[in-house]
């Protein structure tokens, strides 16, 4: 558990850093093993760590995302029904990362998803999207009609 701890904390300082991203044809996996930390380790610190990193991630690399912005947030919503507030605080942290760099169609993919779940414990984040799809309509509006 220490050591996974340290090769977190490590991965997120060498992404921090700026080191060379050779490894994205590995991404998937690395996300995988990520989310899978995220949602079954039994330690709350490597599910915090886990989701500093999908943080740094999205930050420093956004474009590694470009296949996985749904299982993102599908994943990142897992994490905000986590019975530690860190781990819930680190969660809306990365889903409001996401919901700033997903282009509004996958945002808006991802509220049909949330509205046919149904669940009460994620309409914040459906809120978050509805106001990034609604200020994105609004933005093209004022463009057709500065074009006209």
């Amino acid at each position: 558990c220490e050591a996974l701890k340290e090769k977190l904390t490590e991965l997120i300082g060498s992404i921090r850093d700026g080191a060379d991203f050779k490894w994205s044809k590995y991404f998937l996996q690395l996300l995988q093993f990520l989310f899978d930390n995220m949602l079954s380790n039994e330690n709350s610190l490597i599910r915090v760590l886990s989701l500093k990193v999908i943080c740094e991630l999205l930050i420093r690399h956004p474009e590694q995302f470009n296949d996985y912005e749904n299982f993102t947030i599908s994943k990142l919503l897992e994490a905000s029904k986590d019975q530690e507030k860190e781990v819930q605080r680190g969660s809306d942290n990365a889903v409001s990362l996401s919901i700033a760099i997903f282009s509004p169609k996958v945002c808006l993919q991802a509220l049909q998803f949330l509205i046919k779940l149904n669940d009460l414990s994620v309409n914040q984040v459906a809120i978050k999207l509805l106001t990034k799809v609604s200020n994105y309509k609004l933005a093209l509006n004022k463009l057709k009609l500065i074009k006209h």
